[in-house]
């Protein structure tokens, strides 16, 4: 395929950064949403054609063929750079874990909980700082969003091993040992795309990493054709949109930060062999940095027999979070947020009124909450008892919160009325989940059980039924309080 010429890849790559930089909207049925994404999609499928003879001329062992032994047989030569480096590996080996999980560590021998499992020496991180010290050392200094942004640093550090430095490279035997590919919304298809549409909430968030990464190499095309330092000559080479989803994907998926005593700031790195730790739904954190040793310490959570898969825990992330940031979604949902989107219809009479209380409160007739079951079961949403007060007040209420402004603060106790309301969307909102969980899963399972599914897929479906879950805890949560305030008036009205 001929190289496009240099003026319309740069007016293509201009376009590209126009769309990317617009500003997000959040509409009604996700229109806004699915046509910048389209749009976006459409224009880098331009660009990868235009990239394309540049993919193709990575090998067997890269990004544009997908070999299936190529980590298997990855796996003993990191071991021995891993052994060379002094890192025991005696604890646990790596295999293959599952359908579609990918490599993971299995335990050779018993392990208690709270036994040092991994100790990775800082000298092989590759961490923000080895960049800074690297060829890419005037880049990161002079370029503005490579200061604000470590991880774009990281993964630009990555990619320059990868495709510039390469067998040389300090860290080859573990970028060899990388997936070539991701789950990662940004190798999501158009087709896996309009199912996400299901979940209204991973679609937008999706879109939000999809555009970030799609901005980010047009910056970063603009910048290699015209800055003069050796790394910005080498990426104008190498630089393509697949390379760089690859980089963007491998650092969001693995990047960790490293906190030191006495310094400002974390320290993003990749933490080869402990990057390999599949999460643990149920935890704690189990890892920390020796300072003095300057190496990153991995304890075991609970004890282990041999041959079972050392997990950790990633940390306390929604649903969401996990499926755009780790590419997968837990079946567990307890660190699960929803927002729940209210708002004062523009036709509602007392529109005004309620317009000017809401703004002692400073919020506005539309409004997203963010909620937790058991911040609403400590009853701690007062902005939501708030809103939702002012939503359902009459003619009666209106005249005394006006007779008394500045003294609203009986507004943040939940009337029975309001756990009413609260109960009430959750279920319906439940159902409109489970509706689409249903609906998604009749549109791709044409007949076929739900275990053909692809990985992707199956992540959707896990999404929405997460979703589901945790509606159906907040309804509940909502009910207990509804009955608990009227079991409380009953008992006063014996007492009287």
């Amino acid at each position: 395929m001929p190289i496009l010429p240099k003026v319309k890849m740069d007016s293509l790559n201009e376009s590209v950064l126009q769309e990317a930089s617009k500003s997000f909207q959040e509409t009604v049925g996700l229109q806004w949403e699915w046509d910048h994404f389209t749009k976006l999609y459409n224009l880098i499928g331009q660009v990868q054609e235009r990239e394309a003879a540049r993919d193709a001329a990575d090998s067997l062992h890269e990004l544009n063929v997908q070999n299936k032994n190529r980590r298997m047989e990855a796996i003993q030569p990191f071991m021995e750079w891993l052994q060379g480096q002094d890192v025991d590996t005696t604890k646990l080996s790596i295999e293959k874990i599952g359908k579609n999980t990918g490599l993971g560590l299995v335990t050779k021998v018993a392990i208690k909980a709270e036994e040092p499992v991994l100790v990775i020496p800082e000298k092989i991180m590759m961490t923000t700082i080895n960049a800074k010290e690297s060829k890419l050392k005037i880049l990161s200094e002079k370029d503005p969003v490579i200061k604000q942004m470590p991880n774009v640093l990281l993964s630009l550090f990555l990619l320059h091993e990868r495709f510039v430095t390469r067998d040389a490279s300090f860290w080859k035997p573990y970028i060899d040992i990388l997936p070539s590919s991701y789950d990662t919304v940004l190798y999501f298809t158009l087709e896996e795309m309009q199912l996400l549409k299901n979940s209204q909430k991973g679609f937008r968030e999706a879109l939000r990493m999809y555009r970030n990464i799609v901005r980010q190499y047009a910056y970063f095309h603009g910048v290699f054709r015209k800055a003069t330092d050796s790394a910005s000559r080498a990426f104008r080479t190498i630089f393509t949109f697949r390379r760089y989803a690859w980089a963007a994907s491998t650092a969001m998926t693995r990047q960790n930060s490293l906190t030191r005593p006495g310094k400002s700031g974390d320290e993003l790195c990749l933490i080869p062999m402990w990057d390999l730790c599949n999460h643990e739904a149920t935890g704690q954190f189990s890892n920390s940095f020796n300072s003095e040793e300057k190496n990153l310490v991995c304890y075991a959570s609970h004890d282990y027999e041999p041959n079972t898969e050392f997990l950790i825990y990633y940390g306390e992330r929604t649903s969401v979070d996990h499926f755009v940031h780790g590419g997968f979604v837990p079946e567990t949902y307890f660190a699960d947020i929803f927002n729940l989107d209210i708002g004062i219809g523009i036709h509602d009479r007392e529109l005004a009124r309620k317009e000017t209380i809401l703004r002692a409160f400073r919020m506005k007739c539309q409004e997203s909450f963010a909620v937790k079951p058991a911040a609403l079961q400590a009853m701690q949403l007062r902005s939501v008892f708030v809103f939702v007060r002012i939503f359902q007040a009459d003619k009666e209420l209106l005249d005394t919160l006006e007779r008394n402004i500045g003294d609203y603060s009986f507004l943040t106790i939940p009337t029975p009325e309001v756990w009413q309301f609260l109960a009430t969307r959750f279920t319906i909102l439940k159902m409109a989940s489970e509706n689409s969980k249903l609906n998604l899963l009749k549109s791709i399972c044409q007949g076929n059980e739900q275990q053909n599914l692809t990985n992707r897929q199956q992540m959707i479906v896990q999404l929405l039924q997460n979703e589901v879950k945790l509606l159906e805890i907040l309804a509940h949560c909502a009910k207990d309080q509804l009955l608990q305030l009227q079991r409380e008036k009953e008992l006063r009205s014996v007492d009287l």
